[in-house]
């Protein structure tokens, strides 16, 4: 269920709909908030979106696996070779998770519980090592340092510019996905499927001028 919060910097209406988000941003004053409890901190100002082509935006409607969700918010990701979108969806069931694409190619993932066991030390993980993530194999195929340029939307967490992250790509022979974020704090392990662009049915897509 949503909750309506006051901007701290202007008191317009702040909408929070999923329970795992903790940042926003007022989109009457651009101003980025955190949410404590029921309280916002003000934590600075969104900037303008770099320019690129996707075709996602916040407010993009999709499906996948039968289920009805909506983009709510955007990080911006990039590393030595170029950049990748990272879209936070919000399912009608309360669900979450991500849709991300890059150069063409998408994939859905969700967060995972993990022990700490089943994740290698960021010191030891090497291209080409198999890892098994709820009982299927996975290859460790790509390890890279990102950077976040942008975020917008509601996030669970929110990556500034200044937050840098070892990010590590896995598949599997079943079209299955895994991504290993080693941060300073913290883990995280996700798990998806790469998919095609009709496979989400997507609504409400961004006009593109040429397009």
């Amino acid at each position: 269920m949503s909750k309506t919060f006051a901007c701290p910097s202007c008191g317009a209406d702040v909408i929070f709909r999923s329970y795992f988000t903790i940042y926003n941003n007022c989109s009457y004053c651009k101003s980025v908030v955190v949410k404590h409890g029921l309280d916002l901190e003000v934590m600075g100002t969104i900037s303008e979106p770099p320019p690129d082509l996707t075709p996602l935006q916040i407010g993009t409607t999709g499906i996948y696996k039968k289920q009805r969700f909506e983009i709510i918010g955007r990080q911006k990701v990039g590393y030595a070779k170029g950049f990748w979108n990272e879209w936070y969806v919000y399912f009608e069931n309360s669900d979450d998770g991500w849709v991300a694409d890059a150069q063409g190619f998408y994939l859905f993932s969700s967060e995972i519980a993990h022990n700490n066991w089943t994740v290698p030390l960021e010191s030891k993980i090497a291209v080409g090592e198999k890892i098994k993530f709820e009982n299927l194999p996975y290859t460790v195929d790509d390890i890279k340092l990102v950077s976040h340029s942008f975020s917008s939307g509601e996030l669970p967490r929110y990556n500034s510019a200044n937050t840098k992250r070892k990010s590590v790509d896995l598949s599997n022979e079943l079209n299955h996905f895994a991504n290993i974020e080693y941060y300073e704090d913290k883990t995280k392990v996700f798990l998806g499927e790469y998919l095609e662009f009709d496979d989400f049915k997507f609504q409400n897509l961004r006009e593109i001028d040429g397009w």
